[in-house]
């Protein structure tokens, strides 16, 4: 990562460089579209139910009822609208009055592609992998296969004793 960067400073194009990266990794359209992935993995394939009693293991208490619509439908709706909309509002890359040449932008595609495809090929590889007929490949795949909470085996003291137990074990041996 250390050498990757280094053309964004040790040059004078180095701004340039930055340019692109910043325009087409780090902005908006690329994060939209990997919170959109996110969401549709939590949401729709973990559960929105195991996913709302997860959050009251972790908080203590259950948010309000809304949140598991905004996460199964209302996020992933508007992050598909906001990327649906910078895209044909899009714009080519400038940096002060320097329009970027057509290569760079290919290159910016290509580095944003980078980041977002390795979810859908993953999963695509995933699928592929797995054995027997498409139905039964696709629940091997969209299924869970841990416990979600050692907790709601009844297992509270033992549980948490065991952890405590393996967190000072793990701390004494720093």
């Amino acid at each position: 990562i250390f050498l990757s960067g280094l053309p964004t400073v040790t040059q004078q194009g180095g701004m340039y460089v930055f340019k692109i990266l910043d325009y087409y990794s780090a902005s908006g359209w690329c994060l939209l579209v990997l919170l959109f992935f996110e969401c549709i993995s939590v949401s729709w394939f973990y559960g929105a139910d195991r996913f709302y009693e997860n959050i009251h293991d972790m908080i203590g208490f259950r948010p309000g009822r809304f949140w598991k619509w905004r996460w199964i439908a209302f996020t992933p709706l508007l992050c598909t609208s906001i990327a649906i909309f910078s895209l044909i509002e899009y714009e080519p890359v400038k940096y002060k009055n320097y329009q970027f040449p057509s290569w760079a932008e290919y290159i910016g595609w290509c580095i944003a592609l980078s980041s977002i495809l390795t979810i859908p090929i993953y999963a695509i590889v995933f699928f592929a992998k797995q054995t027997g007929s498409f139905t039964e490949r696709w629940k091997i795949s969209t299924t869970p296969t841990f416990n979600q909470n050692p907790f709601r085996d009844g297992n509270d003291k033992e549980t948490t004793q065991q952890m405590l137990n393996e967190d000072t074990t793990a701390m004494t041996k720093l």
